[in-house]
């Protein structure tokens, strides 16, 4: 049954990235106000649990992969399927900031009309 969930969390997960990757094109005010929001409480979350996601933690506790710190992360796995090479846990994280950073002023800066 853990198993099962495990697989649930990473479809999940999945969902949550599509959502944290073009939430910042939702076409309405509202929709924009809580994708910043949840992408601030997204890294701020990560931050807190050592640049880990808690998605990942509860998919590793259920599946019974190591879980901590240097354990291979959601992204990691993405990146290495992607490039065929494992990367290091600083470039996942950094990424991972960035990325959601960029997202996160992409949907400031059209809540404010600066980018249409």
């Amino acid at each position: 049954m853990a198993l099962i969930v495990a697989g649930v969390i990473r479809y999940l997960h999945m969902a949550v990235l599509a959502v944290a990757m073009l939430g910042w094109l939702a076409p309405s005010r509202e929709l924009l106000i809580a994708y910043a929001v949840f992408m601030i409480l997204t890294m701020l979350q990560w931050s807190v649990c050592d640049n880990r996601c808690i998605l990942t933690i509860w998919e590793h506790k259920l599946s019974g992969v190591e879980s901590g710190p240097g354990a291979e992360s959601f992204i990691g796995r993405i990146l290495t399927k992607l490039t065929g090479r494992k990367p290091s846990s600083r470039l996942v994280d950094g990424l991972s900031y960035s990325i959601g950073i960029i997202c996160l002023l992409l949907a400031l800066f059209r809540l404010y009309g600066m980018v249409s």
